[in-house]
Parts: C-alpha cells; sequence; structure tokens
C-alpha cells in the first residue's frame, strides 16, 4: 500500500486530480466532520460534494506518458511497464476520459470518483475526525442510540459517494473508556458494512499516535479482528510545543535526546505485542516543522521566519498551519540540507548569511529510501504521507518522497501485488542513497535496469547490421 491523505482545506491550489495514479493505492479524504447535535458525519464546505469544480488533466497525462515511454529526464529509476494489466486499464481509460476537453467534477469527492473510474484499483477511503477530535467521538458512542445515528449515517455516507472504507482519526484515546468506545465503534461499523444492502466488507482503518505511552490506552487485542489496517502517524514528534527544537519523524531514538525515547522503531516494537506488523502503514511527513534557531536541541521561541520569493507565496497563499511547511518549498534558499541516517532522519539549517535562523525539520529522499527499506525490512503494509499537496510529485521526481520510497521499494511493479513482499534478486537486499553510496553487496534495482538497458541498446544496434 503507498498512501496519500487529501486535506479537503487544500483546494483550491491542489485537486485530488493532482495525485499521479500510478504510484498510489489508496486516497484518504480528510476529513468528514463530526456533528455532535445529530450524531452525524458532515461536510463543512460545499466543495467536498456541491461546488462545480474543473478536472485538470495535465498530471495524469504525464504520469500515463511516465508509464508508457520511461524516458523522462527527472524520472526516477525509469523502467517499461507494459506487462501490468492495470497499466494497460489506467491508460485505455485516461485516453477514453480525456476525449472530453472540459470535465467537470461535482465537488472534490466527485473528483475521487472520476479518478477511481480512470484508475479502478485505486482505493478510497473516508476519514472521519482529525486533530483534537476526542470530545466529539466520545458524544456520539457514549450510548447504544447515538452510536447507532453515528455508524448508520458512516456508512450511508460511504456506500452512497462510492467509498471503499472508512478510516477512524481518533486523536486521542486517554482513558481505559475511551478504549472501550473506540472497540464497540470499530465492532459497529464492521458489522454495519457486513450487514448492509450489498453486504460489502469495507475497509477500516485505523490512525494511531507514536507515543507509546498513549498507545496504552488501546485495547488492540479487542479491536483488531476488526481492523484491517493501523496507519501509525510517524510525525510530529516535534513542534512548538517541545522545549528543544528536534527532528520530528525519525525512526529511530535519538541518542542525544536523554530520556526522549520516541521513534517509528520504538513504537512499532511496542505495537508488535498486539498486533501483526504487516497490518501497519508507516506514515511519513510531506511538509517540514520550522524553529526559530539554526541547530538542533537548541532552545527556541517560535516558529522560523522563512523567506520565500513572492511567486512561492503567492502559490502557498493559505497553505501554512503553525510552525508547518509544504516539502516542495524546502529546502529554503540560504538553507543547508543534512540527513542522518543512523537516526533515520533529516534536517535543514540557515547559514550565516540569512538574517533570521531557521531550522527544519523533515524527510529527504534519502530518508524516504531509508524507511522504504524499513519496512520492507519489517515486513509493513507499505506508507502513507501527510498530505498529498505537499510533495514534489511529478513537478520532480527525483526529489519526491514518494516516487524516491516507491522505487526503494521496487517500483511499480510491486504495487502490482500486495506488501509486504520477499526480496528477490533481482531486488537485492541493499540500499542506494541519493549520493551514490550502496550499503551493501549485491545488485541494486537501478543497476539491473542499467544492464537490461544496456542489452536492449546492444540489440538494436546489432540489429542496424542485419
Amino acid at each position: 500500500m503507498t498512501a496519500l491523505y487529501f486535506s479537503q482545506w487544500s483546494y483550491p491550489h491542489h485537486l485530488p486530480a493532482d495525485i499521479p495514479l500510478s504510484r498510489i493505492t489508496n486516497i484518504y479524504f480528510a476529513f468528514a466532520d463530526i456533528d455532535t447535535k445529530t450524531y452525524s458525519i458532515s461536510f463543512c464546505d460545499d466543495n467536498c460534494l456541491k461546488n462545480k469544480i474543473n478536472f485538470p488533466f495535465q498530471v495524469l497525462k504525464s504520469d500515463v506518458t511516465d508509464l508508457e515511454f520511461k524516458n523522462i529526464s527527472d524520472n526516477v529509476n525509469s523502467e517499461f511497464y507494459d506487462s501490468i494489466e492495470w497499466v494497460e486499464v489506467y491508460r485505455s481509460n485516461f485516453q477514453e476520459f480525456s476525449l472530453v476537453k472540459s470535465q467537470i467534477s461535482e465537488g472534490l469527492i466527485g473528483q475521487l470518483q472520476q479518478l477511481k473510474k480512470i484508475n479502478p484499483r485505486l482505493k478510497m477511503s473516508l476519514s472521519i475526525g482529525g486533530s483534537d477530535s476526542l470530545k466529539s467521538f466520545r458524544t456520539v458512542t457514549t450510548s447504544k442510540k447515538k452510536m447507532k445515528k453515528f455508524v448508520s449515517s458512516i456508512a450511508t455516507y460511504v456506500e452512497e459517494l462510492g467509498f471503499d472504507g472508512v478510516d477512524i482519526d481518533w486523536e486521542f484515546p486517554r482513558t481505559s473508556n475511551d478504549a472501550i468506545l473506540l472497540n464497540k465503534l470499530v465492532k459497529s461499523l464492521y458489522f454495519e458494512f457486513i450487514g448492509g444492502k450489498n453486504s460489502i466488507k469495507k475497509l477500516i482503518t485505523l490512525a494511531i499516535p507514536l507515543d507509546t505511552e498513549v498507545l496504552k490506552n488501546y485495547d488492540f487485542n479487542q479491536m483488531d479482528q476488526y481492523v484491517n489496517y493501523y496507519n501509525l502517524m510517524g510525525y510530529d514528534i516535534s513542534g512548538k510545543w517541545s522545549s528543544r527544537s528536534g527532528f520530528q519523524s525519525q525512526l529511530y531514538t535519538d541518542p542525544n535526546v536523554i530520556g526522549y525515547t520516541i521513534s517509528v522503531d520504538n513504537s512499532l516494537k511496542y505495537l508488535s505485542g498486539f498486533i501483526d506488523k504487516a497490518k501497519i502503514v508507516l506514515g511519513m511527513p510531506a511538509y517540514g516543522t520550522t524553529f526559530d534557531t539554526n541547530k538542533l536541541y537548541d532552545q527556541f521561541k517560535g516558529c522560523a521566519k522563512i523567506c520565500l520569493n513572492d511567486s512561492q507565496e503567492e502559490e502557498n497563499s493559505g497553505y501554512f498551519a503553525d510552525c508547518n511547511i509544504d516539502y516542495h518549498l524546502l529546502p529554503p534558499p540560504g538553507y543547508i540540507e543534512v540527513s542522518n541516517t543512523e537516526v533515520g532522519a533529516s534536517y535543514a539549517y540557515s547559514d550565516d548569511s540569512i538574517e533570521n535562523k531557521g531550522l527544519i525539520v523533515y524527510d529527504t529522499p534519502e530518508v524516504a529510501r531509508l524507511k522504504a527499506r524499513y519496512v520492507i525490512n519489517n515486513g509493513l503494509a507499505g506508507g502513507f504521507w501527510w498530505d498529498s499537496k505537499g510533495d514534489t510529485l511529478l513537478r520532480n521526481t527525483s526529489r519526491s518522497l514518494v516516487y524516491n520510497f516507491i522505487d526503494e521499494l521496487g517500483g511499480v511493479y510491486r504495487l502490482n501485488g500486495q506488501y509486504p513482499v520477499p526480496l528477490d534478486s533481482a531486488a537485492g537486499p541493499n540500499i542506494v542513497f541519493s549520493n551514490g553510496s550502496v550499503s551493501n553487496e549485491g545488485h541494486t534495482i537501478g543497476t539491473c535496469r542499467n544492464y537490461m538497458i544496456y542489452y536492449l541498446f546492444l540489440f538494436h544496434s546489432l540489429m542496424l547490421f542485419i
């Protein structure tokens, strides 16, 4: 699985049709709101369902071309994909869809429905809740009557809007009673779906935090039988609430921060005692967190004042939230980027020429590849990013976190199967980093492709003389 959360507030700067369907298997639409008066879900913005929205073709056109020719200079490790069945379906459907030059979508969700018709292998889930949703979830689950209305509302929207599942983003259970209510919710959803009009089992996913102290408030043993995947939010380890600047999405515990052990690996070790790791999807940030210092582990007062050129500021109007900045704007001019492969994290700091000091912690392509290898080695279900507007995607695939992650997994061929997949002799056991270094002995995926391209070139050259 490779998934993206699409946030409804990304519009109008970013649309579902800006997502390259060749690399993404799942899209989570964030968020449906919880109406605590009617005990149902709702959408606060008419852009979700009602307003007419233009359907831009350019990204999907480039994505299809990328699959057909694979000679784009900026692509990561080129390959031909004609042998994959869903690729042919995707290409054919897009060509037919694009015959109508001016396509209109019925809201953002309507555009998601169009994407699913173009590439039927795409799975869409409706994400409910989000930040500070604890009280709302409590309100709609505290009695059987409220729970029944809430679950029925979810099932109705999921069915009528063509979603393949629901993603519960309850942030975050704090008590044992919260755990009981959450268990009842996922169980009720499970039986509502299989007992519905079409008796189709929908995907049920659950967004969970990294902090093991918070994870102790989940009763995984009871609810695991009803949950398909757990989206482990491997980010926001540090931020404006921190006492000092630090990494925000590290794979491993940072030895320089004494007494603070939160990391992806530490959380995975805890979770593996309760649930199958093959049901865990690693969450990664497509944004950076800023501090008004240019040093790690330093005291700070607030967010960094990042200086962008005028075109970037205009493009990003309304994009910034708190101390976060979209990955595709990183690193800013005058910032030096550094990757720490031991911790599995990276950052950029302002040099002395910058008037306002700044530190930004985020993932780089090198770290994205480290995380892909981590997913393979630990048998996880795949990866997801918050959120889709942050990454460079097709604008710069060599810089894209998504493209580098997928390329390290084994490329589009690996997305044709089910994660996790065993490494074969073609993939080899090693990582190729962005600086050209190689982790272990053996052939890399890229090396195998280079040999294939060489022999194809040699074959065509010989044919000229026959």
